[in-house]
């Protein structure tokens, strides 16, 4: 096996080699890449270029693996793993100034994903992850300064929510759609959606945030001045690590309806470590989607009023809806959702005009109803009538 040519460059106006692959075993073409290697480094140099700066694909992958604990790992190895990585090619990482960052999101306003336009508020998310990363790499010496970019601007798209209306229909009508179940195994997953869905009503927790919870993330807040219990899910989200104070103790119910289900599969109690919502194997359930949209389509509240689709994350702008209206501050609905101010203004502002001072777990009166997410009350009255 022949070897591989390398090359040992003095760097340009500068002290110290330069190693580099060849990445040919041919001499002559080994000598013409070193000649090439040498006056691209010399035309870097009078640039004013870091030579000795560290490719960013390198970068990219060290930065990767520090971050695979972190809840927003998916995030970031899309958007830095492969669209910034694909954008920056063989580029070190001294080339990376406001010039560049113009240009590549310049360049993403040019691609489609499913045949779409990519949304700016998709390209200011990955403005934030980007920043992220620069700043991760200024702190471990790989870069000298995070370039001033201007990041896309986030604009106001409608949230599909669940008005008062429609959130009592899909209220009213979800046990027919669980009692049509036409085989033990779907009215198990009906079951198991319908209380999932009351947890995210009552809550605004996230998808993925619901998905990891298991039984010992649950605990009651003592509070003896509240006339009904306290419950918080403690959840790894996008801010990292919080707890999250469910809107009203009929969360109680939802939980053990849950419970109940699982002991009845198991034959004794699921263990604090299991996942609430999960399979008959144990296994956790990675999407409600498809029985979601099964739900809402018996319901006929599958589209508010202006055409847009509802789907499982319109729970959550519900819940910050309702909570709104119910008189809770922004900061604190904000800091409970794990979520910032200028988000909840920026979606939800329409509310602000009749919200008060309030606390997490008071029971507003703004919608008419003492407890509007409360499927147990209308199941009893629909059995007395």
């Amino acid at each position: 096996m022949k070897p591989t040519y390398q090359a040992r460059i003095k760097t340009p106006q500068g002290t110290g080699y330069i190693i580099r692959s060849l990445k040919t075993s041919d001499r002559d073409e080994a000598y013409r890449k070193a000649i090439d290697l040498f006056d691209e480094l010399k035309y870097r140099a009078k640039a004013g270029e870091d030579l000795k700066s560290r490719l960013a694909t390198k970068v990219i992958d060290e930065y990767l693996a520090s971050q695979t604990h972190k809840s927003r790992f998916v995030s970031s190895n899309k958007q830095i793993g492969d669209h910034f990585r694909s954008f920056l090619g063989s580029k070190p990482m001294a080339t990376i100034d406001a010039r560049l960052m113009a240009g590549y999101f310049a360049n993403r306003r040019t691609q489609r994903h499913k045949g779409k336009k990519i949304s700016e508020n998709t390209l200011h998310a990955e403005a934030g992850e980007i920043t992220r990363f620069l700043r991760w790499a200024k702190e471990m010496k790989y870069l000298r300064e995070v370039p001033s970019f201007e990041k896309p601007k986030l604009k106001a798209n409608p949230r599909p929510v669940f008005d008062e209306k429609a959130y009592r229909t899909l209220t009213s009508n979800a046990r027919h759609w669980i009692a049509k179940a036409s085989h033990p195994s779907v009215k198990r997953d009906r079951v198991l959606l319908w209380n999932y869905v009351l947890i995210l009503a009552n809550t605004g927790i996230r998808v993925g945030e619901a998905r990891e919870l298991q039984w010992r993330d649950i605990r009651i807040i003592n509070q003896p001045a509240q006339e009904q219990l306290i419950f918080a899910f403690r959840v790894s989200g996008k801010t990292g690590m919080r707890e999250v104070v469910a809107r009203t103790g009929e969360i109680k119910n939802y939980l053990e309806r849950i419970r109940e289900l699982r002991e009845a599969e198991l034959g004794k109690t699921p263990t604090l470590d299991s996942p609430i919502f999960c399979h008959p194997d144990g296994s956790k359930i990675g999407s409600f989607k498809k029985s979601f949209s099964s739900l809402i389509k018996y319901c006929d509240v599958e589209y508010d009023r202006d055409g847009n689709r509802r789907t499982l994350y319109s729970l959550r702008h519900t819940y910050a809806t309702f909570r709104l209206y119910e008189g809770v501050n922004h900061y604190t609905l904000a800091q409970n959702m794990g979520t910032s101010v200028e988000m909840i203004e920026r979606f939800y502002g329409h509310t602000s005009n009749i919200r008060q001072a309030g606390e997490l777990t008071k029971t507003g009166r703004g919608l008419g109803g003492a407890n509007i997410f409360d499927f147990i009350q209308a199941e009893n009255e629909s059995k007395q009538s």
